[in-house]
Protein backbone atom coordinates (compact mmCIF):
# COMPACT_ATOMS: atom_id res chain seq x y z
CA UNK A 1 0.00 0.00 0.00
CA UNK A 2 1.25 3.50 -0.84
CA UNK A 3 0.18 6.34 1.46
CA UNK A 4 0.36 9.93 0.25
CA UNK A 5 2.20 12.32 2.59
CA UNK A 6 1.32 16.00 2.97
CA UNK A 7 4.88 17.21 2.46
CA UNK A 8 8.51 16.50 3.17
CA UNK A 9 8.55 18.27 6.53
CA UNK A 10 5.78 16.82 8.71
CA UNK A 11 5.50 13.50 6.81
CA UNK A 12 1.86 13.32 7.88
CA UNK A 13 -0.44 11.16 5.81
CA UNK A 14 -3.20 12.86 3.81
CA UNK A 15 -5.52 9.87 4.11
CA UNK A 16 -5.11 9.08 0.43
CA UNK A 17 -3.81 5.59 -0.28
CA UNK A 18 -3.17 3.34 -3.24
CA UNK A 19 -3.14 -0.44 -3.33
CA UNK A 20 -0.85 -2.33 -5.63
CA UNK A 21 1.23 -5.46 -5.98
CA UNK A 22 4.96 -6.06 -5.93
CA UNK A 23 5.85 -6.44 -9.60
CA UNK A 24 8.73 -8.92 -9.34
CA UNK A 25 10.74 -11.18 -7.03
CA UNK A 26 13.11 -8.32 -6.19
CA UNK A 27 10.55 -6.28 -4.24
CA UNK A 28 9.81 -3.61 -6.86
CA UNK A 29 6.64 -1.58 -6.40
CA UNK A 30 5.39 0.04 -9.64
CA UNK A 31 4.26 3.61 -8.93
CA UNK A 32 3.59 4.81 -12.47
CA UNK A 33 -0.18 4.66 -11.96
CA UNK A 34 -0.13 6.61 -8.70
CA UNK A 35 -1.36 10.22 -8.81
CA UNK A 36 -0.35 12.15 -5.70
CA UNK A 37 -0.30 15.84 -4.79
CA UNK A 38 2.95 15.51 -2.82
CA UNK A 39 6.16 13.97 -4.11
CA UNK A 40 6.59 11.96 -0.91
CA UNK A 41 4.97 8.66 -0.02
CA UNK A 42 5.10 6.00 2.67
CA UNK A 43 4.91 2.46 1.35
CA UNK A 44 4.16 -0.75 3.25
CA UNK A 45 4.61 -4.12 1.57
CA UNK A 46 3.29 -7.31 3.14
CA UNK A 47 3.76 -10.79 1.80
CA UNK A 48 5.81 -13.92 1.43
CA UNK A 49 9.37 -13.73 0.12
CA UNK A 50 12.14 -16.01 -1.05
CA UNK A 51 14.57 -16.62 1.79
CA UNK A 52 18.14 -16.12 0.55
CA UNK A 53 19.54 -18.42 3.23
CA UNK A 54 17.21 -21.40 2.79
CA UNK A 55 16.43 -20.82 -0.89
CA UNK A 56 12.75 -21.45 -0.16
CA UNK A 57 9.65 -19.28 -0.02
CA UNK A 58 8.99 -18.09 3.52
CA UNK A 59 6.44 -19.88 5.70
CA UNK A 60 5.04 -16.60 7.00
CA UNK A 61 4.48 -13.12 5.64
CA UNK A 62 6.47 -10.10 6.77
CA UNK A 63 5.88 -6.36 6.40
CA UNK A 64 8.54 -3.93 5.18
CA UNK A 65 8.25 -0.14 5.02
CA UNK A 66 9.77 2.53 2.83
CA UNK A 67 9.73 6.32 2.66
CA UNK A 68 10.43 7.63 -0.82
CA UNK A 69 10.58 10.71 -3.01
CA UNK A 70 8.49 9.92 -6.09
CA UNK A 71 10.10 12.49 -8.38
CA UNK A 72 11.55 10.94 -11.53
CA UNK A 73 10.86 7.45 -10.21
CA UNK A 74 8.73 4.67 -11.66
CA UNK A 75 9.78 1.85 -9.35
CA UNK A 76 10.50 1.65 -5.64
CA UNK A 77 12.38 -1.34 -4.24
CA UNK A 78 11.03 -2.10 -0.77
CA UNK A 79 13.63 -4.01 1.20
CA UNK A 80 15.27 -4.58 4.58
CA UNK A 81 17.35 -1.42 4.22
CA UNK A 82 14.33 0.83 3.53
CA UNK A 83 12.72 -0.67 6.63
CA UNK A 84 15.78 -0.24 8.85
CA UNK A 85 16.18 3.42 7.90
CA UNK A 86 12.50 4.40 8.08
CA UNK A 87 12.18 5.37 11.76
CA UNK A 88 15.51 7.21 11.70
CA UNK A 89 14.53 9.23 8.62
CA UNK A 90 11.22 10.23 10.21
CA UNK A 91 13.06 11.26 13.37
CA UNK A 92 15.61 13.38 11.49
CA UNK A 93 12.99 15.09 9.31
CA UNK A 94 10.32 15.82 11.92
CA UNK A 95 12.52 16.44 14.97
CA UNK A 96 15.87 17.67 13.64
CA UNK A 97 14.80 19.68 10.56
CA UNK A 98 16.55 17.53 7.94
CA UNK A 99 15.27 17.33 4.39
CA UNK A 100 14.11 13.88 3.33
CA UNK A 101 17.07 13.52 0.97
CA UNK A 102 19.66 14.44 3.61
CA UNK A 103 17.91 12.36 6.27
CA UNK A 104 17.96 9.28 4.07
CA UNK A 105 21.62 9.80 3.28
CA UNK A 106 22.55 10.17 6.94
CA UNK A 107 20.42 7.20 8.04
CA UNK A 108 21.95 4.97 5.37
CA UNK A 109 25.48 6.02 6.30
CA UNK A 110 24.74 5.16 9.93
CA UNK A 111 23.32 1.75 9.02
CA UNK A 112 26.25 0.89 6.77
CA UNK A 113 28.61 1.87 9.57
CA UNK A 114 26.80 -0.51 11.94
CA UNK A 115 27.53 -3.30 9.48
CA UNK A 116 31.13 -2.12 8.96
CA UNK A 117 30.51 -1.08 5.35
CA UNK A 118 32.06 1.93 3.60
CA UNK A 119 29.16 4.19 2.57
CA UNK A 120 31.49 6.30 0.38
CA UNK A 121 31.64 3.41 -2.08
CA UNK A 122 27.84 3.15 -2.30
CA UNK A 123 25.86 5.38 -4.66
CA UNK A 124 22.09 5.80 -4.68
CA UNK A 125 19.43 5.43 -1.99
CA UNK A 126 17.96 2.34 -0.39
CA UNK A 127 14.91 2.09 -2.66
CA UNK A 128 17.26 1.92 -5.68
CA UNK A 129 18.93 -1.23 -4.40
CA UNK A 130 17.99 -4.78 -5.33
CA UNK A 131 19.45 -8.09 -4.21
CA UNK A 132 19.59 -8.99 -7.90
CA UNK A 133 21.65 -5.95 -8.88
CA UNK A 134 25.40 -5.73 -9.47
CA UNK A 135 26.29 -2.43 -7.76
CA UNK A 136 27.89 -1.80 -4.38
CA UNK A 137 24.52 -0.78 -2.90
CA UNK A 138 22.91 -3.98 -4.17
CA UNK A 139 25.71 -6.04 -2.62
CA UNK A 140 25.34 -4.20 0.68
CA UNK A 141 21.58 -4.82 0.70
CA UNK A 142 22.09 -8.52 0.00
CA UNK A 143 24.65 -8.86 2.79
CA UNK A 144 22.46 -7.02 5.30
CA UNK A 145 19.39 -9.05 4.29
CA UNK A 146 21.27 -12.32 4.83
CA UNK A 147 22.69 -11.17 8.17
CA UNK A 148 19.26 -10.13 9.41
CA UNK A 149 17.66 -13.35 8.19
CA UNK A 150 20.27 -15.90 9.29
CA UNK A 151 18.39 -19.04 10.33
CA UNK A 152 15.62 -17.14 12.09
CA UNK A 153 11.92 -17.76 11.69
CA UNK A 154 10.08 -14.97 9.88
CA UNK A 155 8.32 -13.64 12.99
CA UNK A 156 11.62 -13.45 14.87
CA UNK A 157 13.35 -11.71 11.97
CA UNK A 158 10.47 -9.23 11.66
CA UNK A 159 10.72 -8.44 15.35
CA UNK A 160 14.50 -8.06 15.09
CA UNK A 161 14.53 -5.64 12.15
CA UNK A 162 11.72 -3.59 13.67
CA UNK A 163 13.53 -3.44 17.00
CA UNK A 164 16.76 -2.44 15.25
CA UNK A 165 14.97 0.26 13.26
CA UNK A 166 13.56 1.73 16.48
CA UNK A 167 16.99 1.62 18.13
CA UNK A 168 18.64 3.33 15.13
CA UNK A 169 16.00 6.08 15.27
CA UNK A 170 17.15 7.07 18.74
CA UNK A 171 20.63 8.05 17.63
CA UNK A 172 21.87 6.18 14.62
CA UNK A 173 22.97 3.17 16.63
CA UNK A 174 21.57 -0.33 16.49
CA UNK A 175 20.77 -2.75 19.28
CA UNK A 176 23.30 -4.14 21.71
CA UNK A 177 26.58 -5.72 20.78
CA UNK A 178 24.98 -9.11 21.40
CA UNK A 179 23.19 -8.86 18.04
CA UNK A 180 26.45 -8.17 16.21
CA UNK A 181 28.03 -11.09 18.04
CA UNK A 182 25.16 -13.36 17.01
CA UNK A 183 25.61 -12.31 13.38
CA UNK A 184 29.37 -12.84 13.49
CA UNK A 185 29.00 -16.27 15.13
CA UNK A 186 26.45 -17.32 12.52
CA UNK A 187 28.64 -16.21 9.59
CA UNK A 188 31.64 -18.00 11.09
CA UNK A 189 29.62 -21.21 11.38
CA UNK A 190 28.43 -20.93 7.76
CA UNK A 191 32.02 -20.55 6.58
CA UNK A 192 33.30 -23.47 8.66
CA UNK A 193 30.53 -25.78 7.45
CA UNK A 194 30.77 -24.62 3.84
CA UNK A 195 27.18 -23.35 3.76
CA UNK A 196 28.18 -19.90 2.46
CA UNK A 197 28.41 -21.35 -1.06
CA UNK A 198 24.91 -22.77 -0.71
CA UNK A 199 23.59 -19.27 0.00
CA UNK A 200 25.35 -18.01 -3.12
CA UNK A 201 23.62 -20.71 -5.17
CA UNK A 202 20.24 -19.83 -3.64
CA UNK A 203 20.65 -16.18 -4.60
CA UNK A 204 21.80 -17.00 -8.13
Amino acid sequence: VAYELQNGRTLKQTGKQFHGKITDDRGSFNIRTIKVASQYAFLAAKGFYRNEVSGKVSDQQITLNALTDLRSRNLVNINVLTHLEYDRVVQLVTKEDYTVRKAKKKAEEEIFKLFHMDSLKIDGVSEDFSIGGNGAGDAALLAISILMQRNLKEAVMQSQITSMSEAIAKGGKGNSDSLKAAMADWVSKQEITGKINRIRVNVE
